[in-house]
């Protein structure tokens, strides 16, 4: 399993528990169809693993989670961003392979770069009309020009 920095780690917690025990099991002797039991010993350690199959990327989305481990990464482009946010903590984000490093996977996808810069400018209160427009600056001018200049 590999941590968020793509370091190789041991799932410590929760610790597991380990059961022992004499089963009784049945088998067949080569020499007829008698069958007599022997009893076995084993044991078997349990991880405290919810396992989750069902839960899909898409049924995630808007959830939070603690822990999180991913098994497999979609090839979907900031489909990482996605996942990633998800979870609480880094402490919590558990990887089998590591993110991608390729940038092509993390930006903003064409059709909504052209999407958004539509809405910009065919909007009724164009607040967003310069590239280095801030938060606050965008605050500013929403509040000096959509709430100034269309009172009742």
């Amino acid at each position: 399993v590999l941590d968020s920095a793509g370091n190789t780690i041991k799932l410590s917690s929760p610790a597991p528990r380990t059961f022992k025990a004499n089963y009784p099991v049945p088998f067949s002797i080569k020499t007829g169809n008698r069958k007599a039991t022997s009893k076995i010993q084993c044991s078997a350690t349990q991880f405290k693993v919810v396992s989750n199959d069902a839960t899909t990327g898409f049924k995630l989305q808007g959830a939070t989670v603690d822990s999180l481990f991913v098994w497999e990464w979609s090839h979907i482009p900031n489909w990482e961003y996605v996942m990633l946010s998800r979870v609480c903590t880094r402490d919590g984000l558990f990887l089998r392979q590591p993110i991608s490093s390729d940038p092509s996977h993390y930006r903003v996808a064409p059709k909504l770069a052209q999407m958004l810069w539509h809405f910009n400018e065919n909007a009724a209160c164009p607040i967003f009309n310069a590239i280095s427009c801030t938060a606050t600056k965008a605050n500013r001018l929403y509040t000096s020009y959509c709430c100034h200049n269309h009172k009742k």
